[in-house]
């Protein structure tokens, strides 16, 4: 086919069976639409993608049928992939590493996509979550320069995404995680009857989540993020300052990245014996964007620094979490109660306040913890100054 600019694009559709006699009898269904660019600009690629992407329910698969019909002969299930490690030269420019760590976020958004599709595999739907939450960091790390009116439009899309996505994640950490501890230390009646109005209402939210997956939103999303990359939308309306910065060493602004980043988290954390619930929770996330900046451009620092570093911003993230839980576990039982509506009976708030209290009641031993690793945290010399 030929595009309207020209360009020339193969589009194939396959339809049918990948089948293997290894490890019994098994049959992975094939069934996509397959672009491939013979002449002319990637960017036409995603055009046209783009436009059948808003006329049927299509999600991007990244896994070729070569890696399919090789997981099926192995007799493995597809798995839930987590970030990895962004590849940077030492040497490589601001833009270089911007366009690589977009590149890198939207891969890893892309490569869950399959696991909560075809295996409803919660892992795969945290993963895709912190993808979401990734790229939003990445996006607003190199500074003011990437900044594009596209790529601004992308980061509250991710956002958008990412919510959604986020309903379901804590059901599933409600229900794998914070739950079962609590069923395991008490007879209490009406945890069973808790348990299937749970179960009730993250059938709906996993329904929700794989019918979004299949949908424009969250395809158009990759296809448009994928296109801002190719074209690298950000020089669009780039001033003489940004094109200076585009080419900076990309070290420089990770140094400037990492510092107001640091700086941001210790900001939150003044007068951390009497932050409360809502300051916490906007710590957490500043340290979160600590951790994605430094995840980001850790290999154009030396690794043993970065990974001492993380260490411990990972076990302080670690307490902040739990904190978090216990703070969502009110909020997640209000809907259970409410969804379960007529039938909930005494028994069954009973057993809620029951598990709220549970979790409540580890809240400030985890928060002494947290403060104590904060000031050891704190007291780090930056691996980048």
């Amino acid at each position: 086919m030929k595009a309207p600019t020209g360009d020339r694009l193969e589009l194939a559709l396959d339809k049918g069976e990948i089948r293997t006699l290894a490890n019994g009898s098994t049959v992975v269904p094939v069934s996509e639409v397959e672009l491939e660019l013979k002449q002319g600009s990637l960017s036409a690629l995603y055009d046209v993608a783009r436009e059948l992407s808003r006329e049927a329910p299509l999600a991007v698969n990244i896994e070729s049928k070569a890696e399919r019909g090789l997981r099926a002969l192995e007799g493995r299930d597809i798995e839930a992939h987590k970030a990895g490690r962004v590849e940077l030269q030492t040497d490589c420019t601001a833009e270089e590493a911007f366009r690589t760590t977009l590149t890198h976020c939207l891969r890893h958004i892309a490569c869950n996509t399959g696991p909560v599709v075809e295996a409803h595999d919660a892992e795969g739907v945290h993963q895709v979550r912190v993808g979401l939450r990734r790229l939003r960091a990445a996006l607003t790390a190199f500074g003011d320069s990437f900044h594009a009116p596209v790529l601004d439009d992308m980061h509250e899309r991710a956002k958008t995404l990412a919510d959604i996505f986020g309903e379901t994640r804590e059901l599933d950490v409600f229900a794998l995680e914070l739950l079962e501890p609590v069923e395991s230390a008490s007879k209490s009646s009406g945890l069973p009857q808790l348990r299937l109005a749970l179960e009730d209402l993250r059938r709906q939210s996993w329904k929700r989540t794989i019918e979004l997956i299949h949908s424009d939103d969250f395809t158009g999303f990759l296809l448009d993020l994928g296109s801002a990359i190719e074209t690298r939308v950000w020089r669009e309306s780039a001033g003489p300052d940004a094109v200076a910065d585009f080419l900076r060493p990309a070290r420089d602004i990770a140094c400037e990245s990492l510092t107001k980043s640091f700086r941001k988290a210790a900001k939150r954390a003044k007068g951390l014996s009497h932050l409360n619930t809502e300051e916490r929770h906007r710590l957490r996330i500043a340290l979160k964007q600590l951790r994605y900046t430094s995840e980001f451009t850790a290999a154009l620092f030396p690794a043993k620094t970065v990974a001492e570093f993380l260490k411990r911003l990972s076990k302080l993230q670690d307490l902040f979490g739990a904190l978090n839980d216990a703070a969502t576990t009110e909020h997640i039982l209000h809907r259970i109660t409410e969804h379960a509506g007529e039938r909930a009976g005494a028994d069954l708030f009973e057993a809620a306040a029951y598990v709220d209290g549970w979790h409540q009641s580890r809240v400030q031993p985890t928060w002494e913890k947290t403060k104590k690793r904060w000031k050891r945290f704190a007291s780090l010399k930056p691996y980048w100054a």
